[in-house]
């Protein structure tokens, strides 16, 4: 890294394979049609999953019928989240899925009401978040993982940590309808103009293009 300081840096995003989000088959016995808001990832203290489960269980009475799905591989880190779990007496609302196969992956992405990702270190944005975009789930991120969100406009931003800023995300993300098309609709259309694998392969070869011409 300190090699690197004087030097000049571009950031190039994954690529997407747009085509796999294309008629998404529902999960369909996944909850029978309970409504559910999705966390995906790794279970972790720095993913800021504690903060989801403490915002959730705070929602007014009228997503009482809703549930969290902690969906990725169980870690030891799930004995802490038990323990606000059991605090908060909501044993019955969450669920954690343990590992996901790519097979359900997208269903699991399209049939959640909302994606939260409330990591605290991230930088540009998290796959997951532009995943759960491409299967038409309105998403919340912090500002650490969502800088192209924000840009965009395609999501709610909210701040590490700030469970009461992410609850009012997560309520109004779930009552909004016209702003969450809006910004689904431009995530949706930065990723299919931005982000295919022949966008970024095209991207990559312009940056070498720029620093070979330079002498860089």
């Amino acid at each position: 890294d300190k090699l690197m300081t004087n030097a000049p840096v571009e950031v190039v995003y994954n690529g997407m394979n747009v085509d796999e989000f294309e008629n998404i088959d529902s999960y369909d016995t996944f909850l029978e049609g309970i409504p559910y808001i999705l966390y995906f990832g790794r279970l972790d203290s720095l993913k800021g999953i504690n903060y989801i489960i403490e915002a959730f269980a705070q929602l007014p009475d009228e997503f009482r019928e809703y549930k969290l799905v902690i969906a990725g591989k169980i870690s030891d880190y799930k004995k802490t989240l038990d323990e606000i779990i059991t605090k908060y007496d909501i044993k019955d609302r969450v669920i954690f899925t343990g590992f996901v196969d790519e097979a359900d992956k997208n269903a699991i992405y399209r049939d959640a009401k909302l994606f939260v990702n409330p990591v605290k270190y991230m930088g540009g944005v998290a796959l997951t978040v532009f995943e759960s975009i491409l299967a038409g789930t309105p998403v919340v991120v912090t500002r650490q993982s969502g800088e192209v969100i924000e840009k965009i406009d395609a999501g709610i931003i909210v701040e590490y940590a700030d469970i009461e800023q992410l609850k009012d995300a997560i309520i109004t993300s779930l009552t909004d309808t016209k702003l969450t098309q809006r910004q689904l609709e431009n995530g949706q259309n930065y990723i299919k103009n931005n982000l295919q694998w022949c966008d970024v392969a095209d991207h990559i070869l312009e940056i070498y293009e720029k620093y070979i011409k330079k002498g860089e």
